[in-house]
């Protein structure tokens, strides 16, 4: 039998769901003491760590910086190379670890975040999940079931 929670604990609780969905509520849960749900399977990409500031609760599971800092983007074969060189290093980490959820925080330049979640796609054969930040709010996971995504489009009648 499982203990029951403390009333005030409890009564706080209810009101972070009623608040914020019962999702968030167990983000920021597992955030807090590092873990997402799938020990040790989760890992954090951050595009261009040290653009912006990151609270610790976003920083889920195993943490993997994939850029940082100011990257040359004078030419194409400087964005090219650049690209290349952090995609290389996060096809590695991503080929390292049977990873079932992988989470993407997308600081840097927009084509590069799009590459890497391409890159998980394609490496873990899993969609992954991007942190958004609402303006003037906090900060979101958003992810999709693409399939059934494309499932609904059948459906869907063009006008």
């Amino acid at each position: 039998m499982r203990p029951r929670l403390d009333v005030a604990l409890q009564t706080a609780l209810d009101a972070a769901i009623d608040a914020a969905g019962s999702a968030r509520v167990l983000d920021v849960l597992n955030g807090l003491t590092g873990e997402s749900g799938v020990h040790g399977n989760t890992l954090t990409i951050i595009v261009n760590s040290g653009v912006h500031h990151l609270p610790e609760q976003y920083k889920r599971g195993e943490v993997f910086v994939a850029s940082e800092g100011s990257l040359d983007l004078s030419s194409l074969e400087t964005i090219h190379s650049e690209f290349e060189r952090i995609l290389l290093r996060t096809a590695q980490k991503l080929k390292s670890h049977a990873w079932q959820r992988v989470y993407i925080i997308p600081f840097g330049p927009t084509p590069l975040s799009m590459q890497i979640k391409l890159l998980v796609y394609r490496v873990c054969a899993i969609e992954s999940i991007d942190v958004m930040n609402i303006p003037g709010g906090e900060r979101v996971s958003v992810t999709f079931d693409l399939r059934d995504v494309i499932l609904k489009s059948d459906a869907v009648d063009d006008e």
